[in-house]
Order: structure tokens, then sequence, then C-alpha cells
């Protein structure tokens, strides 16, 4: 869910009476200010922190809000208003709420057309119906709704996309692929420059890892978030952070730590009356009780816990207290049927129901929703090689510039000895500018040397690298090879199984042949499925040994497709230079003929040029 935070506190019911008076009205005066002013004034950025902290307040504030009319012209607003408002009732269990805000999605994407709320709304909705135990028929929907936000292109959507597959992944119990979505919502997050969603990338990882049962990393991360919520001044969000980190610190045996963010998250919790961070609260200091021996401050806590989430519609929260509560049992020497049953009654509630049948359409709307984020990832690739090239043009042309600068500089220098002194001090900074600029072009021009897709070098880089090496040993026979190799029906891969699949065959095999070849070797992509490797020195008997350990390695390859095992064969081309090789053009039609008759004699071998 979106993180959020309040700034006007709620009345607090256990204060005097005039104590209270106060309190309401100094959030009605706080109120006033909001709504009289326009969409535009108001902060949705701040309502989503203050939502997070204060779900309770955050709700009332929104409510009014909507019904204030501030966003009656602003439709986009609107939806983003519903769904930080969503994210407070989904955590706070307010159902009645998710549903009035849910259904207000709904018209809203009916209304204007609106894709993007439509998606929020099948997100709420499906994380209501993982926390009520049916996680297959909640995953479903999540994914439903994050195909059709990246089918919408919405920025905001997208990370929103990845973030709630990793909740939703992870409450499903399937942290495996929660922390993939985990991963690719941390990418996005850290491409946004939002510190609020990065913050959360750190708590969604959290979540997972420790669900994954991987404590230690999940504590790192924990921290992590945590630090960055304090650094954002939302206390109370890193307050419900600790309460989180108390679970794996119990966990590692780190009790008394546990004890203390317990506390900590306790504190808030009390703070917003929030029923369901209470009884998570202390059902984690229960936990760090008994791992201290205080076993009767420990049921205590239980007790108390257990009677705040018997009127809640929390079937894993009570599991997980029923769990305590069978540890607690244990460790007293209590009655061993009682443990087990107690266990099993919480396993039953623990149960997302996600081994139920019907797992295909899972399946393949996960399939959809990688393939169209690949798609996107693949765009963004090629447009930031575009910016690159178009950024090397630039730096070119500033280099030429400044260089046409300096020598108009030197005339003058030359022309006017009187002012020599004041003209050398100019002449030092800009000689110092021009060096930045030419570092900065040679960056750029190193980086078009090298394919964009697999990230090894181009043909351009193996023409002036292998002149280069002939130029050194022109007069020497020192056993320099050159290798053409190229995948067989590589067209016939990408037909059945897609582009992007085709994409991942040619980045596996350039991974494969840097990791074959010497340190010394040049490993070339020269376009399509065609790659090249410039050994020098090597040697014929060693270039054919490489070559036929390349053939076979590739062969074996462990390729799968859409639950279909690819089978990759490479046939290569060895070409020796010898004294006979008169130019490097000579040296590659060489190695071209030799891959040719590789092929001609029917692919998946090795073929040593003539001579």
């Amino acid at each position: 869910m979106p993180t959020s935070s309040c700034a006007i506190p709620s009345p607090d019911r256990n204060a005097p009476t005039h104590v209270r008076v106060c309190q309401r009205l100094i959030l009605a005066l706080a109120f006033f200010a909001v709504v009289s002013t326009p969409a535009a004034a108001f902060d949705l950025s701040q309502y989503r922190l203050r939502a997070a902290t204060d779900r309770a307040a955050g709700l009332a504030e929104g409510w009014q809000v909507l019904d204030a009319g501030v966003f009656e012209n602003d439709p986009a607003g609107e939806r983003l208003l519903l769904w930080y408002m969503g994210a407070a009732a989904a955590g706070a269990s307010e159902h009645e709420a998710l549903d009035a805000i849910i259904a207000r999605l709904d018209r809203l994407g009916q209304k204007h057309g609106d894709d993007v709320a439509r998606s929020y709304a099948g997100f709420l909705r499906g994380a209501q119906q993982i926390d009520a135990g049916d996680a297959r028929a909640g995953l479903v929907m999540v994914l439903e709704s994050a195909n059709r936000m990246l089918a919408v292109g919405d920025p905001i959507g997208r990370i929103a996309a990845a973030g709630e597959l990793c909740s939703a992944y992870t409450a499903a119990d399937l942290p495996q692929s929660a922390i993939e979505h985990c991963k690719r919502y941390r990418r996005l997050a850290e491409s946004s420059g939002d510190t609020a969603y990065m913050a959360r990338a750190d708590y969604l990882e959290a979540s997972a890892l420790s669900r994954s049962a991987r404590p230690k990393q999940a504590v790192e991360r924990w921290q992590s978030a945590r630090r960055r919520f304090l650094d954002m001044g939302q206390n109370g969000l890193a307050a419900r952070t600790a309460g989180s980190m108390a679970n794996d610190l119990v966990v590692v045996g780190r009790y008394a730590e546990a004890l203390e963010m317990a506390d900590e998250s306790l504190a808030a919790a009390i703070a917003v009356s929030s029923a369901i961070s209470v009884a998570i609260s202390r059902g984690v200091r229960a936990d760090a009780l008994i791992g201290l021996g205080r076993y009767d401050e420990a049921q205590a806590e239980l007790d108390l816990a257990m009677a705040l989430a018997a009127s809640m519609d929390q079937p894993f929260l009570q599991g997980d207290l029923l769990q305590s509560q069978a540890n607690l049992l244990e460790k007293r020497k209590g009655d061993p049927a009682r443990v087990r049953a107690l266990r099993a009654r919480a396993a039953a509630l623990r149960d997302t129901g996600m081994y139920a049948e019907g797992g295909q359409e899972l399946q393949s709307l996960e399939l959809q929703f990688r393939e169209r984020e690949q798609q996107l990832r693949i765009r963004e690739l090629e447009a930031e090689q575009r910016t690159q090239d178009l950024a090397l043009q630039q730096a070119r042309l500033d280099a030429d510039r400044s260089q046409s600068r300096l020598d108009r500089q030197r005339l003058v220098m030359w022309a006017v000895g009187t002012l020599s002194l004041l003209l050398a001090a100019g002449l030092v900074v800009l000689l110092r500018l021009l060096r930045a600029q030419r570092r900065l072009a040679e960056v750029l021009r190193t980086q078009a040397y090298r394919d964009a897709l697999t990230g090894i070098p181009n043909r351009r880089a193996l023409n002036e690298v292998a002149g280069a090496l002939l130029a050194e040993s022109a007069h020497e026979a020192r056993g320099h090879v050159l290798m053409r190799a190229d995948l067989a029906h590589f067209k016939a891969i990408t037909d059945r199984h897609g582009h992007p699949f085709g994409d991942q065959v040619l980045a596996t095999v350039a991974a494969l042949l840097q990791a074959l070849v010497p340190p010394t070797a040049l490993v070339v992509r020269m376009g399509g499925e065609e790659f090249a490797l410039l050994c020098p020195d090597l040697g014929r008997e060693a270039a054919l040994a490489l070559a036929a350990s390349i053939r076979q390695e590739v062969a074996a390859l462990a390729l799968e497709s859409r639950g279909e095992s690819v089978v990759v064969t490479i046939s290569i081309g060895v070409a020796v230079h010898s004294s006979d090789t008169q130019d490097f053009s000579t040296w590659l039609r060489a190695a071209d003929a030799a891959l040719y008759r590789a092929k001609a004699a029917g692919r998946n071998r090795v073929v040593l040029a003539d001579g």
C-alpha cells in the first residue's frame, strides 16, 4: 500500500472533554484551510504521507476534500486521492470505506474512460480478496490491473503496478515471485527520484525477504527503510517499520532489540488510534517477551491483542496470534494436544488459498505482464541509446567550436602584447574547459563502440583493434586468430518465441563467449546473430580447441521459453593470421569463408580457413 503521514492529530477519545473540543477545533480550522484552496494548492504527495501514518485521520480528510469538490474538475487528481485513501482504508481494515472508494474509482473510470482509475480499483479489490483468504483470485485481479496499467503507459501507474504486485505476492505467501517484482519496483523508484517511493521499496522488499525465511537480509532492508522515513521526518512510518522489523529480530534471536522496536511501534499505533496496528504491535511484543522468558507479560500482551483482533476480519493476523499463543504454551510445558490444536487453527487461518485449482490464468497474466514490462524496458534502452548518440554528436560539435574559439584567442594573444598577462589567465581557463569537453566527448565516443543490446564491443571496435594489432605485428607471424561465428536458424527462433526471447538468447551467448575466451581476446557482435572473436597470439591448435569448446558450451545452454526447451547451436569459422595475410579485410574474408563452409556442411561445427 502507498506510504503516508498525518500532520493533524485526530481527537483522542480518552482525553478530557475540553481537550477533545480543542482538538476538533484545530482539525476543523486546518481542514478549512485545505478545502478553501483550489486543487492545485492541495499537495497530494504530502497527503499520501499523512494518510499512511494516521489512516483514520487521512480517510476523514480525504472524504472532506471530495465532499468540498476540490477535485471536481480534475479527475486525474481525484483518482490519485482515492488511491491514497484506498491504501489507508485497506491498512486500517475499514472495509466499508474501502468498498466505497473502490466503487467511486469504478465510476470515475466509466465516466471518463479512465483505465488508470479502473486499475487502481482492481489493485484495491485484489488486495481485499487476498486479505479475505482468496489469494489466487486476488492475484488474478491485481495482475489484470497491472497489465491494463502498462497498456496505458502512465508513469506513476507503472510504479504502482510493480509495487502492488510485490505486495500482493508477499501477502499471498509467494515471496520468491514477490522479490522479483520488488526489485523492479526499486529500479522504477530510484529512476523517479521520489524518496517516499524509495523508502517503500525498502519496506516491500524487506516484507518479501521476511516471508522467504531470510530474516537477516530482511532486517537490513527494514533498517534502511526506517532510516529513510526518519530522514523524511516521517516518525510514524518509521515506527511502523520498526514493528515489522521486530518480527525478524525475534527470528534471529535478538529479543531485546525486538522488544525495543515493538514498543516504538505500539506507542505510534496508540497515538493514532489504529486498532489493527495496536494488535499487530502487541503480538510482536509478546513474541519478544517469550524469547526473553517473561511469560506472564507475554500472555497479557497476547490477551489484549486477541481481544482486538477478534472484532476484525483479519485471518492472517489471528493466525499469527494463535501461533504465538502455541509457542508460549509450549514454553510453559502446557498440554501438547492443545499446542497442536492451536497450531492447526493458526495454519488454517493463515492459509492464503494459493493451492486451489486454476493456476493457468495466473501464469498467463504473469507472462503477459513480464512481456509488456520487457518491451517497455527495451524501448527505454533504445531511447537511452538514441540520447547518447545525440549527445556524442553534440559533444563533437562543441569540441570543434571550442577549438575554433581557442584558435581565435591565440591570434588575439599574438596581436595584443600589452594584454598578455590577462589573456594568459583566460587561456588557462579555456584550456581547462576544452579538456573537460574533450574528456566528455571521449566518454561518449567510447559508448559508440559498444553494442546496446549485449553490452559487448561492436564492428567498429573490431576494425580499430584489429587494425592496430596487425600494424604492430606486420612483419611477425605471432599466431593471431580471428573467428567468425553465427547462431543457427536464429530467425526461426525469434519467429516462434518472439524478439524479446531472441534478445535474451543473444545476450546469453555474448556473456558465454566472454567467459570462455582468454583475457586478451575481444568478443564482438557484428550484427544480428553474428559474432566475431579476435584472439591475439592464440595459435592454431589452441584456437581450434577453444572453438570446439565454444560450440559445445553453446549447444549445452539451458534455454527455455513458455515451458518449451530451446536448443541453440553455433557455427564457427577460424582464420589464423599469417605473413600472407595482406590486411584485415583479407583476414576477415578468410574467416567468413570458413564460416560459410561450416554452415554449408550442416552447421553446428568448426571449420579452419584454408592456408
